[in-house]
């Protein structure tokens, strides 16, 4: 499957987070952690993220808090937080 259409999918499935972990759930996919965010963060909720490497569940939290929450990405090495940051750079709705 194409990424972005992939990267798609998941932003219109985290605005249903329940829908979400069934789908995964079905299939029988999604690692443990994701299935733990998709049933605990809601729209709206902050969430501090610490050790945030190169930001794959950092996209995850900002699609399933939206526009009225907030992410706190953290990332301590150097050179993982230059990835981190030209990953969100990507795009323009992550504030840096």
């Amino acid at each position: 499957m194409d990424l972005s259409i992939k990267r798609l999918a998941q932003r219109i499935l985290a605005k249903t987070p329940d829908t979400y972990l069934r789908s995964l759930q079905l299939i029988r996919r999604g690692s443990f952690e994701k299935r733990l965010y998709l049933s605990l963060i809601r729209k709206g909720n902050v969430v501090v993220e610490a050790g945030a490497h190169t930001g794959h569940f950092t996209r995850l939290f900002s699609d399933l808090v939206g526009a009225t929450g907030t992410v706190h990405g953290f990332e301590p090495v150097p050179e993982t937080f230059s990835l981190l940051t030209r990953n969100l750079r990507r795009r323009p709705a992550y504030k840096i």
